[in-house]
């Protein structure tokens, strides 16, 4: 695999359609004891109005399973 380099917090700090679009194609690497771990993005969903969205998950208010989605921009759900 070619060297990658790994996006700043600040690249998902912008418009959520815009974002989903830009990380299409991106590949997301974990680090383990035991090795790492490669996928690249195939998929995307993006909610324009977040917890106002009924498509969303976020949109029954912040459980234990979604609290991601109400917390800093940049991971994954």
């Amino acid at each position: 695999m070619k060297e990658l380099t790994p996006i700043k917090r600040e690249f998902y700090n912008r418009d959520t359609i815009k974002v989903a679009k830009d990380i299409l194609g991106k590949v997301i690497v974990r680090k383990t004891k035991q090795g790492n771990m490669a996928g690249r993005i195939v998929e995307v969903e993006a909610y324009k109005f977040g917890e106002h969205d009924k498509a969303s998950h976020a949109s029954k208010g912040c459980t234990l399973s979604n609290q991601v989605m109400f917390g800093e921009n940049g991971f994954a759900y």
